[in-house]
């Protein structure tokens, strides 16, 4: 499969969730939170969530500053730095654990 047809499937997924749970509530809030907006859209998220666990990293960091950042800058040109990737990537992981529920 390639990386097209990967973030295909991704977003179909992503906007069927959207649809599904509009309804849902949100989470609840942190207490502080920023003002910056995502950059990213949630199914390029998952997208590179699913490429780390197709290649053979040890831990997402590693992966994230040696392959995505370097590599896959083209794909998707609005790459955060690693550190603020941790909130969307507790968001992603959610989204997939509620679909699998």
């Amino acid at each position: 499969m390639t990386l097209l047809e990967l973030f295909c499937h991704v977003d179909d997924f992503t906007q069927n969730f959207a649809q599904q749970h509009r309804s849902q509530p949100a989470l609840p809030a942190a207490t502080r939170t920023r003002d910056r907006a995502l950059q990213m859209q949630p199914s390029e998220i998952m997208t590179i969530l699913i490429l780390f666990h197709q290649q053979r990293y040890r831990n997402f960091k590693t992966f994230y500053t040696q392959h995505a950042l370097e590599h896959l800058r083209a794909e998707f040109p609005r790459l955060h730095t690693v550190r603020r990737m941790d909130t969307p990537l507790r968001h992603a992981a959610h989204r997939v654990l509620i679909q699998a529920a």
